[in-house]
């Protein structure tokens, strides 16, 4: 099974908890008719479009958009192709495109910039470990690994991931 196919996959699956935590959990106060979303960990394939489009489509649900324009940062390493992630960018896309290179373990947008981000896609590539997630003083700190929603199916799958998969970033408000 190839990778971009089980990333589909899971991107399906998931599309129902973020249409959930968007409707339950989002709170955007309009002072333009601008949202911005980040992809943190966007690689080249056309899954991270699929990941966007869900948001997207998610946030105009909720708030009722008509007029309102998306900006889309996508965030990887800085050795990634944003050449070619430009180049299959969707002909069709409603929303305008940054390539923002660099770890997503420093800063890499300005405060106060963005109102949604997304990094699911890249937890399976994560090769370093942020200094909070270590921290048991951090906000970040969580004591416990949970896996909540699975089938038991996917148990062996989790367990046989790479080692990174463990590290789960924490998205906050910037």
């Amino acid at each position: 099974m190839s990778t971009s196919f089980t990333m589909i996959g899971l991107l399906e699956a998931a599309k129902e908890k973020i249409n959930e935590a968007i409707s339950m959990k989002l709170d955007i106060v309009f002072t333009s008719n601008l949202v911005n979303i980040a992809d943190f960990g966007c690689s080249t394939g056309p899954n991270t479009f699929r990941a966007v489009q869900t948001i997207i489509d998610a946030v105009e649900h909720k708030y009722y958009l008509h007029e309102t324009e998306f900006q889309v940062f996508f965030n990887d390493s800085s050795n990634n192709d944003f050449n070619t992630l430009f180049e299959t960018l969707p002909p069709a896309r409603k929303y305008f495109v940054t390539g923002v290179p660099g770890s997503f373990f420093g800063r890499v947008l300005p405060r106060r910039s963005l109102h949604v981000g997304v990094s699911s896609y890249s937890l399976h590539f994560v090769s370093k470990i942020s200094k909070e997630i270590k921290d048991r003083d951090s906000h970040v700190w969580n004591k416990d690994i949970h896996c909540t929603g699975h089938t038991q199916e996917m148990i062996p799958q989790l367990a046989n991931a790479k080692p990174g998969m463990q590290y789960l970033i924490v998205l906050r408000r910037i």
